[in-house]
């Protein structure tokens, strides 16, 4: 973060992709649909284990549209963040016994 710090203070253009620290303002859009969240009871329960079913189809939607993926929305899962997608996958896909090596920064 000093060296993107650095970067930025110099003059450089660059996008920090630094865990938790984003140095982009979310759009305002985005914030107003925030606010108007607040008052929805919806909002303070959990949602169901892979996502919302809305917001997966959306995104099956996009694939399709966007990036010719024929994606089944029912095979898509949205995690809080990256940390939640590695810590769902690992067990996915290692097998009792074998070794993970986790590079630091990670």
């Amino acid at each position: 973060m000093s060296r993107a710090r650095e970067l930025t203070e110099s003059g450089s253009d660059i996008i920090v992709l630094g865990q938790a620290v984003p140095d982009l303002q979310p759009p305002p859009q985005l914030l107003d649909a925030l606010s108007n969240c607040i008052d929805e009871p919806s909002t303070h329960l959990y949602s169901p284990d892979p996502g919302l079913p809305e917001l997966r189809k959306a995104l099956a939607d996009k694939f399709l549209r966007e990036n010719g993926i024929d994606a089944d929305w029912r095979e898509i899962h949205v995690t809080p963040g990256a940390n939640a997608a590695y810590a769902a996958l690992i067990p996915a896909i290692a097998e009792p016994g074998e070794e993970i090596l986790l590079p630091a920064p990670y």
